[in-house]
């Protein structure tokens, strides 16, 4: 999951109408990596956006995130790569606030006594200083404050010494959605369930008859399990558990153990003692207690009673553990005596929680050594068990709710850490039917007494009324209840071009009960004749199944029919990422290639094949047939591009764009041969050898410069090609060349202050204008937190006439200068006093994300976005506002924005009535309930 790195933007062509488009972030397809490639591309070659600076790994609970970080944190060891620091966030939280990285590295990390400590330091944080740390950060979401502020707080603390370790770090994938922006610098990297059946029948097959070891083995995950020695795999236990989960009516168990963590209790639990396959997450969970119970029983039997005795008593302690602003899943002895009894009582359910291994020891607590710290067996069952102690409802929403919130009663419905458990409740089977019927009821019914005046068709409900809804969409996939149809086709539309909260709507969607969401889908794609909804409602439906043959003929029939030829083309791309080897659809794009006559279609098609058909001969003879017949130099470069992105190890189109970097005139041309030689060469002799001879043999800068470039990316540290972009940028008095070098130095010296310090040298020196906007743009790339870079671009700022190298400076003190309050002054005061249309709005964009929770431009936000009088500037001012809000400012936000939504005021401006909705539905998502309910009727 990566931002794409646009091609150079060109400013002219658009008019000031269209200009956010410079601002625009444009997404890459999304690529899949095995857990080897990962490591040797991404970390040790230092491929990707980030250059392996900052990764975050998310996923849902059980995908693997921690066994993950423990796996890199021992390669990093094996390959010599440096000193990996571990560090569990849950560690950290102090009263509910994160404890400062650099006090707990020099204080509690580091395992010296006091008087050794400082000398110990000094050496510690030289090593952080030359880059020589990695930082592995396991559990974001285990931090005791809400998702957004969790984020932020953590990009404010990644500064400094602790700044220039490399930084890897897990999160759960809803905490890390909270707000993409406030670490926007992270490369990301999903971890995905595994596929059904390919991925979860051969783990099936591998638990049952382990290739090598009794591990528990997965793409990027590896679980360590005990294992009954007397229990002997069998083949045919593994061919019987995948013919009962393939079986109609188990859709939702498949859905469930595609997680790998669940996957691997099913298969424990059915080695141990075949049963039929539960329909919920609920009685999953409760198959794999008494499948626990059973695994421990030769050395700890216990009778019924006492272990319905300990579940609810382990729910009650997971319950107030959740309940709590303390640390998430991680409970002090203290807390769970208090509650169970002494841990050395052996009458004590304490001391029976330890010993079955529900509750294990992770270390001690980071604010006193001397009291040790525990977690349940996985965060899971914590949520599993809570789930059990709830008898009502009432618990998540209060009964006599009304319009407004109960006085001392708090709304859980709206707090993400209880999600989980509510769709667990749900789930029981021993909780009456008519019960969960009316909590669904009154979720699907909820008014939250703040209600807005917008345009009917697209806003139905209030703010909080659209989250209690999606919680009970998720609730229909554990609960089948009487309204599930309904409330499908209601959040269908929602999610297909008729919401304000489209996309929110489309993520709820996937989590609907599958057979019912794929029947509205198919039914919204018979019933409307729009093509943009067609395509939308068939994307969605390839999601959730793919191969639907409803979903792949509406998107053929688009791609054959379809007037708009973008529509055309992301149908086409639709399709392939559903369905890479479909030939139909290479063949429609490459049909597409060949018969058109527009050039800019050409472009696209060849860029689509690019995107999506890796490692596809078709596709590669496609680009190659291309590249080779047409004369058009631009098409040749695009075809060039495409094959450096599909044709890694390809000799064949290896050996086409030697040819092509030999042959051509064209620099355009030749530099995207070159480009691709650097994306599907890597360790191919041939390539490095031909880039190599250029660099030896031609005087030309631009060939070299861009051969340099393709060189060190294919031959990863290789000096010479360093060596040649620093002589070319100091010594040319060509101010292109000085520009390309400058590009090159972007893309591989990040934190080199070599590298820096050249194009500081050359931001200072150069009287050319362009000249000047690459080194500030390429600053903007490897500088991050570089004093001397962010003086060099403020000086920028002040004192050129330019307004594209002034534009530019704004946007790269945007990306290097999080927090800063000099570079938040100097652009707040370039908001207001540049006279240019471009300016101001990078400004704008850049204090999006240096400004997070700053007040000074907060209130200069909802003051230009009640007072601006155009739409697009007000448009970007609240993408902006909703970017920088810390969770403490939101009630002051909805109060002045508040009075943008009344009917008059949508009357006399409906634009910005609706933007002031996105920014208030933004506070919606993160503000308690109560507390949104006060911001909106202050006096009350």
């Amino acid at each position: 999951m990566e931002r794409k790195k646009s091609e150079k933007r060109q400013q002219d062509g658009l008019s000031p109408e269209q200009g956010t488009k410079l601002y625009e972030p444009q997404y890459e397809e999304k690529h899949r990596f095995t857990h080897n490639t990962f490591l040797k591309e991404i970390l040790q070659q230092k491929q990707g956006k980030s250059q392996g600076q900052r990764i975050s790994l998310i996923g849902e609970p059980g995908a693997g995130k921690t066994t993950l970080l423990q796996t890199i944190a021992s390669w990093i060891l094996e390959q010599k790569l440096g000193l990996p620091v571990w560090v569990s966030l849950a560690d950290l939280t102090q009263g509910g606030n994160l404890r400062n990285f650099e006090d707990y590295l020099l204080n509690s990390w580091l395992p010296f006594s006091p008087d050794k400590r400082q000398k110990v330091g000094e050496n510690f944080t030289e090593q952080f200083e030359r880059g020589r740390v990695w930082l592995l950060l396991d559990g974001v979401d285990e931090i005791a404050t809400s998702g957004i502020q969790t984020l932020q707080n953590i990009s404010r603390q990644l500064s400094g010494w602790v700044g220039k370790a490399r930084v890897v770090l897990t999160c759960r994938l809803n905490v890390w959605q909270a707000d993409v922006n406030a670490l926007s610098e992270f490369e990301t990297f999903r971890l995905l369930d595994f596929d059904y059946p390919q991925q979860v029948d051969q783990f099936i097959d591998n638990w049952f008859d382990p290739p090598q070891s009794s591990f528990v083995r997965g793409e990027g995950f590896i679980l360590f399990l005990e294992k009954k020695e007397q229990v002997k795999p069998k083949k045919d236990k593994a061919d019987r558990l995948k013919d009962e989960l393939r079986k109609d009516e188990k859709a939702q168990v498949r859905d469930l153990v595609q997680n790998p963590l669940r996957l691997a209790l099913l298969c424990r639990s059915w080695q141990l003692y075949e049963e039929s396959l539960p329909e919920t997450k609920a009685e999953l969970y409760g198959q794999f207690v008494e499948q626990f119970y059973l695994w421990k029983s030769d050395r700890f039997p216990i009778e019924k009673s006492k272990r319905r005795e300990l579940n609810l008593a382990l729910g009650r302690l997971a319950k107030d553990d959740i309940d709590s602003s303390r640390g998430r899943f991680r409970l002090s002895q203290d807390f769970i005596e208090k509650r169970l009894g002494d841990a050395n009582d052996e009458n004590s359910l304490f001391y029976l929680a330890l010993q079955i291994g529900w509750l294990n020891n992770v270390g001690v607590a980071a604010e006193s050594p001397t009291k040790k710290v525990y977690a349940f067996f996985h965060a899971t069952f914590e949520e599993y068990f809570a789930a059990l102690a709830i008898d009502d409802w009432d618990f998540f929403l209060p009964r006599e709710h009304k319009n407004k919130p109960v006085e001392g009663k708090r709304y859980r419905i709206f707090e993400p850490q209880w999600k989980q458990v509510i769709l667990l409740w749900l789930g029981r089977e021993d909780v009456e039917e008519e019960e969960k019927e009316g909590f669904i009821q009154e979720l699907t019914e909820f008014q939250d007494g703040c209600g807005n005046f917008l345009f009917q068709r697209k806003i139905d409900r209030s703010f909080y009324g659209y989250r209690a809804y999606f919680l009970a969409v998720a609730g229909i996939a554990e609960f089948r209840c009487s309204q599930t149809d309904k409330i499908v086709k209601k959040v269908t539309d929602w999610g297909n071009g008729f919401s304000a909260i489209e996309t929110e709507a489309q993520a709820v969607l996937l989590k609907t009960p599958r057979k019912n969401t794929i029947n509205a889908l198919v039914e919204l794609l018979r019933s409307t004749s729009d093509d943009k909804i067609r395509r939308q409602a068939a994307e969605n439906l390839l999601k959730i199944h793919p191969g639907n043959e409803n979903a792949i003929n509406a998107l053929v029939h688009l791609l054959e029919s379809a007037s708009d030829d973008n529509i055309r083309l992301e149908a086409a791309e639709n399709l392939l990422k559903i369905d890479p080897g479909n030939k139909n659809v290479i063949n429609a794009l490459v049909h597409l290639l060949e018969s058109t006559s527009r050039d800019y279609i050409r472009w696209q098609a060849a860029e689509g094949l690019g995107n999506i058909g890796i490692g596809n001969q078709n596709a590669i003879n496609a680009l190659v047939h291309l590249l080779e017949s047409t004369s058009d130099d631009y098409t040749r470069g695009k075809a060039a591009e495409g094959l450096g992105n599909i044709g890694m190890g390809n000799q064949n189109a290896i050996n086409v764009l030697v040819h092509l970097f030999r042959s051509t005139s064209d620099d355009y041309t030749r530099g995207r041969a070159a480009e691709g030689l650097g994306k599907i060469g890597i360790g191919n002799q041939n390539a490095i050898n031909a880039l190599e001879h250029f660099l030896r043999s031609t005087s030309d800068s631009v060939t070299r410069r861009q051969a340099a470039y393709s060189l060190e990316k294919i031959d990863p540290g290789n000096q010479n090609a360093i060596n040649v972009l620093v002589h070319l940028f100091r010594s040319t008095s060509d101010s292109v060349t000085g520009r390309q070098a400058a590009y090159s130095l972007e893309k591989i010296g990040i934190g080199n202050q070599n590298a820096i310090d050249s194009l500081v040298h050359l931001l200072e020196s150069t009287s050319d204008d362009d000249t000047r906007s690459q080194a500030a743009e390429s600053l903007g790339k490897i500088a991050i937190g570089n004093q001397k870079a962010i003086d060099a671009l403020l000086h920028l700022l002040g004192s050129t006439s330019d307004y594209l190298s002034r534009s530019q400076a704004a946007e790269s003190l945007g990306k290097i200068a999080i927090g800063n309050q000099k570079a938040i002054d100097a652009l707040l005061h370039l908001l207001k006093s540049a006279s240019d249309y471009f300016t101001p709005r990078q400004a704008l964009y850049s204090l999006g994300k240096i400004g997070i929770g700053n007040q000074k431009v907060i209130d200069a936000l909802v003051h230009l976005l009640k007072s601006a009088s155009d739409n697009l500037t007000r448009r970007q001012v609240a993408e902006s506002l909703g970017k920088t809000l810390a969770e403490e400012q939101m009630v002051a936000v909805v109060t002045s924005l508040k009075g943008c939504l009344s009917a008059i005021a949508n009357l006399n401006n409906s634009d910005r009535s609706k933007e002031c909705y996105k920014v208030i539905w933004k506070c919606a998502q993160t503000l308690p309930y109560p507390e949104f309910y006060r911001a909106w009727h202050p006096r009350s």
